[in-house]
Parts: C-alpha cells; structure tokens; sequence
C-alpha cells in the first residue's frame, strides 16, 4: 500500500541496485514483514536477498547497504501524473495513520483496503477492461506491465492448461510505479463508494470476471472482508440461482443473528419498504405480498449467515418447495432489470432498521417453543364466548384455527407453514379449508364479532409471546386476556 515516499515525492525503489532482485519479494512464496527473517547480523539496510555463489559453493546474502545507493529516482512520469499518485498515497497513508478520536460511523473505516485490494485483482483478472478507469496513457502502460502476465495466465486457464498459476491473479506488482498505478485504478473505478452509482461499474467487470475464471472471481468477490456494498453491486443475483442451490452470499457484518430474523417479514416494515415495488410487479397479482414477505426474511437470513437460499430457508422453518418457488418467481420477476437493484437495497435498508432495533427477539427460540403447543380446546371456547354471528361452520369453531393464528402472532411466521398444517399436510389430510379460515383472521375488513375475536386472540399472542421469551410454562389465562381486553 505504501509505493511512494511524500517528503522527497518520488516512487521508493523495489529492486536492490546491486542483485538487482526485489527487496521486499517473498520467500518460497511465503510473504513477511522482514525478509529472510532469520539472517541475523545485518544492519536494517542491507539487502537481506540470498545469492547462490555456484554448484556446491553454497549460498551467501548480498548485504548491500541500500541507504548508500540512491537509486534512478523511478519511473519518468509527468508532473500531473506524478501529483496524481502521491494525492492517492496521501490518502492511503491518512487510512493507516490512526485518529483521536478514531473514526466513528465511518462506513469504510473497516473495508477501505480489502475493497481496494479487491478491486484491484478484478481489474487485472479483467484487464484491459478497467483500462477506462485510468486517466492516462502512461499509467495505463504500467498496469499493461504487470496485468499482462495475468492475461496470459487467464488465456492459458481457458485454452486447458491447468497447470497455469492462478496466483498471478494475487500477485503485487514488484514495481512500486506500477504498484501506484493499479492502486490509482480500483481507488478510481470504487468512487465515493455509493451503492447506486457502483454497481454498473463493477458489474461489467465482475460479469467478464465469472464468464472467464468463476471460481477465482468468487474468491476475490466474496472476500469476507470485502464491504457489503462492493459485494451487492458485484454480483447480479444476490438473492440466487434457480441453476446454483449451492450458491452462497457473502456477509454483510450485520448487526443482528439469524435466530432474530422472523420468518415472514413483518406487516409495518413490508410495508415501508416492500410494497412501493408491488406495482411494477403487475404479473404476481395477489401473491405479491405473500411471496415478497417470505423472500426478504430468507434474503435477511443469507446476509446473517453467508448461507445458501435453501440452507436459509430451512432455518427459517421454510420447506424446500416454498423457498425454490420463491427464489424461481424472483429471479423471473426481477432478473437483471434496475427493480432487482430496488428490492436488494429495500432489503439492505431493513437490514439496517433490524442491526440497530433495542430489544431484538429471539424469534428461533419461540418457534422451538411452540412446536408442540396446540391452543387448549377450552381457551378456545372461553375467547370465543360472547361473541355472536361468529359461525357454526366447522371450520369457523374448529380450535385449530386458533392454534394455526397464535403461532403466526407469536413467531412472525407464515401461518401457511405453521407445525399445525404441516402436521395434518404430512398426514395425507385435505387443509385448504382450515388455511383459508386461519387466513381470514388477517382480513383487513374485520368487524364487530370477528374482528372483536382477532383482538382477543392478539392479546392471548402477547402473553404467550412473553412466556416464550421467559421459557415459563406455555399456560394462558384466559381471565387476564379479558382484564387486557377490558382496560384497552
């Protein structure tokens, strides 16, 4: 990160004048802070490089003093090129120079250099594509210097030599010049490192750098230090592939646990930040906002984990069939149009809201809870009472409803997937009727009986809610149900 020196302006030399190897090169490639560390005996500046004096002679250390040798003052840039760099190593060297205060809020306090790194070797994995982002001939030039070896490499790895070195695409450039150069590049492609305007940027190198090495392009893509922004605008299906179920998501050092992450997305924050993108949606008609609640909580839960779709949505309580459903109906509906872009940011803004929301739940632990708890016959009859015109269907009386309800309430879930039909599912039992009755209950055109009856049973859900949380006895009174309904 360091190729200049700011006092004297000049590139600091990388070759030893007298070996004419690199100073600070790795060793069997292994890279150090001090080079052939175990010599002892050198003064700091002496070359520390070990030279083969000939067959069956051994070897010696150079041990030229490199302070005594000025060197050729580097590369013969111009004036304007020369400012260019050294503003750029001015930069770098404000970011390893610590503050006080440190720096708080600071999105790129942390991922400032593994962005650029990144950024760096998708530029020459790519080259001379991230040519554009250089601003002059002569730059571009040394950049060509280094990143041609990686073309070869890359134009090797696909006419079928696997024996070609795929560290190249890591490589530093020894020629600190070039170093600078490149640095200059990916410091100029990345910007102010706004979302928005990094995504088309980079993805036409990210695209090129998959079609070409995918598994190397994943590696340095997916780096776990690289900044989620530089990750979401990298790759162009954050949410997946219908043809990759394997295909993982990188982290996003989110502020939350996947056990905080409820499995239905809910109502308030779908809402704010969901529904503005339903009309441009017009082919999901009313399976819009089920399909779109259940894909945020899957989206949140692979951003926590850096896991798959599928692995996500099992966490989550989700089968497989609703999670591929989902994930084929996203990526036909959303694809690689800008309202793709929409919905990933919609889901980074509730990322956000969830990190820094006091008092989180641990909405897995409720879900264990409840996974056996059936609402008691005689609850059900007592929230019922008093309450006419309610219905003497079957459906309409049948306490299952109720349990199917409560652990909707109480777990955030999809009540489609709650443990009471997948019980009467995984029995072979017909549970449309039942699904619809426990689905009315979420109407938004509830009154008198009915919405009085979803009322009591909201309450009853925040009582158990709270006993889950506690893990007491699952035991509600109905009686301070009716004292809450009352004082309300």
């Amino acid at each position: 990160m360091v190729f200049a020196c700011l006092r004297h302006r000049r590139f600091l030399e990388h070759l030893c004048p007298a070996c004419e190897r690199l100073v600070n090169g790795t060793v069997r490639a292994q890279p150090s802070l001090i080079k052939n560390s175990r010599l002892i005996g050198l003064h700091p500046a002496q070359c520390r490089n070990t030279l083969t004096l000939g067959r069956g002679s051994g070897k010696s250390v150079c041990g030229v003093r490199l302070d005594e040798h000025p060197g050729s003052g580097a590369r013969d840039l111009s004036a304007e090129d020369l400012q260019r760099l050294l503003s750029l190593q001015e930069r770098i060297i404000a970011r390893l120079t610590p503050t006080d205060p440190p720096r708080v809020g600071d999105p790129m306090s942390i991922s400032f250099f593994p962005d650029l790194i990144s950024t760096a070797h998708l530029i020459k994995l790519t080259w001379p594509m991230g040519e554009t982002y250089i601003p002059s001939q002569e730059l571009a030039m040394l950049v060509e210097e280094h990143a041609a070896l990686v073309v070869a490499m890359v134009q090797a790895r696909r006419a079928g030599d696997t024996g070609a070195n795929l560290n190249t695409v890591r490589a530093v450039p020894g020629d600190t010049a070039q170093c600078g150069a490149l640095l200059l590049a990916a410091d100029t492609l990345l910007g102010d490192r706004e979302l928005v305007a990094l995504r088309p940027r980079i993805r036409a190198l990210a695209g090129e750098a998959f079609r070409t090495l995918p598994n190397h392009a994943d590696k340095i893509l997916r780096h776990e230090e690289n900044s989620d922004t530089l990750v979401r605008a990298s790759f162009h299906r954050m949410y997946g592939d219908v043809g990759r179920r394997r295909q993982r998501t990188a982290p996003s050092d989110p502020r939350f646990q996947i056990e905080e992450i409820p499995a239905y997305l809910p109502r308030d924050w779908y809402e704010f930040h969901i529904a503005p993108i339903i009309p441009d949606l017009p082919s999901l008609g009313r399976r819009a906002t089920r399909l779109l609640r259940r894909a945020v909580s899957i989206r949140l839960a692979q951003l926590a984990t850096a896991g798959t779709w599928h692995a996500s949505a099992e966490f989550l309580g989700i089968p497989a069939s609703g999670a591929l459903h989902t994930l084929r109906v996203l990526t036909r509906e959303l694809g690689e149009s800008q309202l793709r872009s929409v919905f990933e940011d919609a889901v980074g803004e509730i990322a956000v809201k969830l990190g820094s929301a006091v008092g989180r739940v641990d909405y897995a632990r409720r879900r264990r809870s409840l996974a056996k708890w059936r609402l008691p016959t005689d609850d059900w009859h007592a929230l019922r009472g008093g309450l006419p015109k309610l219905g003497r269907g079957r459906t309409s009386t049948d306490p299952r409803v109720g349990s199917i309800f409560l652990w909707s309430e109480v777990t955030q879930g999809e009540h489609l997937h709650s443990p009471t039909l997948r019980e009467h599912r995984e029995a072979g039992e017909e549970t449309t009727l039942l699904a619809l009755a426990a689905g009315r209950c979420y109407s938004t055109d509830l009154h008198d009986s009915r919405l009085r009856l979803v009322q009591r049973l909201r309450i009853y859900a925040g009582l158990l809610a709270e006993a889950c949380d506690q893990q007491a006895g699952l035991g509600v009174s109905v009686d301070e149900v009716a004292a809450l309904e009352g004082s309300a």
